[in-house]
């Protein structure tokens, strides 16, 4: 099993959605695991980590399983996996 590492961070981009950023990126990866692509990481410089599989393109693969983590302020983290049945 090959494991991607992307940084793909929806409130960068977009806005700074505090409350909903978890929400949002579970139907941000259930849209990729759907259509069968790992979204490119932003504003990262990859030279730094060269023996790191970094998605720095939209890469097309099949996705059969994404891991999500969420942190809050003061501690409050989450970590969520989702799957193709």
């Amino acid at each position: 099993m090959r494991v991607y590492i992307t940084g793909y961070d929806l409130k960068a981009p977009k806005i700074q959605s505090v409350g909903a950023t978890g929400a949002i990126q579970a139907i941000a990866s259930l849209i990729s695991i759907e259509n069968n692509f790992i979204p490119a990481t932003i504003k990262s410089n990859p030279l730094n980590y060269a023996d790191l599989p970094i998605v720095t393109e939209t890469n097309y693969s099949e996705v059969n399983k994404v891991a999500i983590t969420s942190h809050g302020y003061g501690g409050n983290n989450s970590c969520l996996l989702l799957s193709k049945l």
